[in-house]
């Protein structure tokens, strides 16, 4: 007993100089511009990723505040945005918060299929706000007057994500130039690029200006001295940031909640927010 006691204070106290003493890696509200140099309209886009919404809590109302003033136009939710069907009454709530003239889009993690949320009535939620809920599935979007194609990616840990299906929903009208892949699961780069002479990811690949937006890993969760302490399956070999060599470019999101282990440790979560520069002609 007097050992196990021994072991227990100990790990409290190698924790308790982690918080105090390992620096986290990463800011709140980390800003991008993305494909400068296009000259073309300005999108504004805002990441959600892995909310893990329960009960409301106080960084709830600080992302609804950094909303309020940075005037997004689109919010992106990259999945697992609740565990439970029963949260779906908060994820409402949080939702409503936001102001009317922001469209938000979203795509299903591994929670949402583990926990067997009703992807329906996610899809009937999001059409309120103008947007969807995106499972293999894409729509062509005008900004004033430039277009984009967002594509919405089934999660590549817990359900089965298929690029040829959701751009075979691409109207005719899209011009090729510019399009987003939102996937929760960053292993699913891996795999498209893996399969470079499919049709679908040469399509991705040729686009002016194409790109990626992931989240899934939480950072890592616990990182220690820059060194995560697991690796959630479905991350391939991707932790946290900008990805850009060997094709499309992706930003992972460390992302806002916690799901397995109830808090982080040196990867802090964060709100990422883009300017798209739509692109026109050729590379």
């Amino acid at each position: 007993m007097r050992i196990a006691y021994i072991v227990i204070s100990a790990i409290c106290l190698i924790l308790f100089i982690i918080v105090l003493f390992v620096p986290s890696s990463g800011q709140w509200n980390s800003r991008f511009r993305v494909c400068e140099g296009m000259k073309g309209e300005v999108v504004r886009l805002m990441q959600i990723s892995d909310l893990h919404i329960g009960k409301h809590q106080d960084i709830h109302s600080l992302i609804v505040d950094d909303v309020n003033r940075l005037r997004p136009d689109f919010i992106l939710f990259t999945g697992d945005l609740i565990d439970d069907q029963d949260n779906v009454v908060y994820l409402e709530s949080f939702l409503e918060a936001f102001p009317s003239t922001v469209t938000m889009y979203a795509v299903p993690g591994n929670w949402e299929h583990w926990a067997n949320i009703d992807f329906k009535l996610m899809d009937g939620m999001f059409r309120r706000w103008h947007g969807r809920w995106l499972v293999n599935d894409s729509v062509l979007i005008t900004v004033r007057g430039s277009m984009f194609l967002l594509v919405g990616l089934d999660d590549f840990t817990g359900g089965r994500p298929n690029l040829p299906l959701a751009l075979s929903h691409a109207p005719r009208s899209w011009d090729g130039r510019n399009l987003l892949v939102l996937a929760h699961s960053p292993g699913e780069r891996e795999r498209l690029l893996a399969n470079s002479r499919q049709l679908a990811t040469r399509t991705l690949l040729s686009a002016t200006c194409s790109w990626m937006l992931s989240g899934h890993t939480h950072g890592g969760g616990v990182v220690v001295m820059g060194v995560p302490l697991t690796q959630t399956s479905g991350s391939g070999g991707y932790l946290k940031g900008w990805y850009r060599e060997g094709g499309v470019p992706m930003y992972v999101s460390r992302g806002i909640g916690d799901s397995v282990l109830p808090f982080r440790l040196g990867a802090p979560p964060e709100l990422p927010y883009f300017e798209w520069e739509l692109g026109g002609g050729e590379r």
